[in-house]
């Protein structure tokens, strides 16, 4: 999670000012955490397919996107701890990733879909195990609203 923090901070002072959805980002755009904080996506260890359940959250916030036209959503993809932070990483984005195309899918308008990888969990110090806690792997919604 600090990377990802680490992330947002540089690229919110690169993109300081701008007005688009796409800088998921920008200063001028709000982050809501909580209007979608229900729909994390839980994942398999070392697993980005989308179970049926995570099909029918993305239908969800699908529905969200389309009854609020004025909002954009980062879909934060958290690895599971397991392996180097590297491999952390491209498995929080490859769940990013399967989670946007599905919005895709879903006629969501793609420059409204940010994507971040946020590699390891908090909880990463910890060794993997096997039966590790799901709320470890996992990708969240954040609603971006824009200046009023």
């Amino acid at each position: 999670m600090r990377e990802c923090a680490i992330i947002l901070f540089l690229a919110s002072v690169a993109l300081a000012g701008c007005t688009t959805p796409q800088a998921g980002s920008c200063r001028a755009w709000s982050e809501d955490r909580q209007s979608l904080a229900g729909q994390a996506i839980y994942f398999e260890p070392t697993s980005s397919t989308l179970t049926a359940e995570a099909e029918g959250k993305a239908a969800e916030v699908a529905y969200y996107m389309k009854t609020n036209p004025a909002v954009a959503l980062r879909i934060e993809g958290h690895g599971d701890g397991r392996g180097t932070e590297k491999r952390s990483l491209e498995l929080g984005d490859r769940r990013a990733e399967a989670l946007r195309e599905r919005l895709l899918q879903l006629q969501i308008d793609p420059a409204r879909v940010d994507t971040w990888a946020c590699g390891r969990s908090p909880h990463s110090d910890r060794a993997y195990v096997p039966g590790m806690p799901r709320k470890w792997c996992r990708a969240e919604f954040v609603v971006l609203v824009p200046p009023q």
